[in-house]
């Protein structure tokens, strides 16, 4: 998955995925990590328990597919994953970019509470880093597709 915060990654999933599918959210494994701590405070932690979660996906038997539920808003934060796991040689990559306008995350981020709730400047200044998944920034990875969701104000 890739897209700012507020851009529909979590919903998406939850409207999209079938049963044989792997679930990793960055969030509820920060969320669970953490509690009342600052968001921040275990990043390690949280990133080595994020790889170690999708790694046993893509080691579990019978795992159709596997959706990677966080940001992934720049080529460097995407390829920090992708070299930190042993990805099966006969696996078949795509990317889902939920491309969702400022307007309507930062609209949908306002219906949030506590710990779901990102800061406003967080959300826009992930919109001004964010780079668009590309052909051949995943072409290593024999990535199949890139499948743009455009949503809508």
């Amino acid at each position: 998955m890739c897209g700012i915060a507020g851009s529909g990654k979590s919903t998406w999933i939850k409207n999209n995925v079938r049963y044989s599918s792997w679930i990793v959210s960055r969030d509820a494994i920060r969320k669970n990590l953490i509690g009342d701590e600052s968001y921040f405070s275990k990043e390690k932690e949280v990133f080595s328990l994020f790889i170690d979660a999708i790694q046993k996906g893509l080691d579990t038997p019978g795992i159709e597919n596997i959706y990677i539920d966080a940001t992934h808003i720049n080529e460097r934060s995407r390829m920090k994953v992708l070299n930190a796991l042993s990805i099966p040689e006969d696996s078949t990559l795509n990317v889902v970019w939920l491309n969702t306008p400022l307007t309507k995350s930062l609209e949908r981020n306002e219906l949030r509470e506590g710990f779901e709730l990102v800061p406003k400047s967080a959300i826009m200044r992930m919109d001004s880093q964010f780079e668009p998944p590309t052909e051949e920034e995943f072409h290593r990875y024999h990535f199949k597709e890139i499948n743009i969701i455009e949503v809508k104000e």
